[in-house]
């Protein structure tokens, strides 16, 4: 898959956090911008890099704040077996003159996984 806009975050480190991230593969474009496939350098483990364009729409900052907050509190408590996990969000450019928002989230290759014992037919 490739990009139909601007530059690819494939072969590149993009730091989110505290963690380093190898972007792997672009797996999806949508709105906003593009997921890749990304491992952690130091664990090895594959994430789901949300790559968003804040200056593709002019509520695009406000949204996208507004779906980490939503997302960070179905995390607590354990999380919901049919939501992907944040781990992290982060937003390149100055505060007030954001160009990018970026969020780490569990990667999901495929088919939803089975709901947990007497928790009905899953997502």
């Amino acid at each position: 898959m490739q990009r139909k806009d601007g530059p690819s975050l494939v072969g590149r480190t993009v730091q989110v956090g505290d963690r380093h991230m190898l972007v792997e593969a672009l797996v999806g474009e949508g709105g906003f911008g593009q997921t890749y496939r990304a491992r952690d350098a130091a664990s090895g483990a594959l994430f789901a890099l949300k790559h968003m364009r804040i200056a593709a729409a002019s509520d695009a900052l406000r949204e996208i704040r507004h779906e980490a907050s939503i997302m960070e509190r179905l995390n607590r408590g354990g999380g919901h077996p049919c939501v992907l996990r944040l781990h992290a969000t982060l937003f390149a450019g100055g505060l007030g003159s954001e160009t990018d928002g970026f969020m780490l989230l569990d990667y999901c290759s495929g088919a939803a996984p089975p709901p947990p014992p007497g928790r009905g037919l899953g997502c």
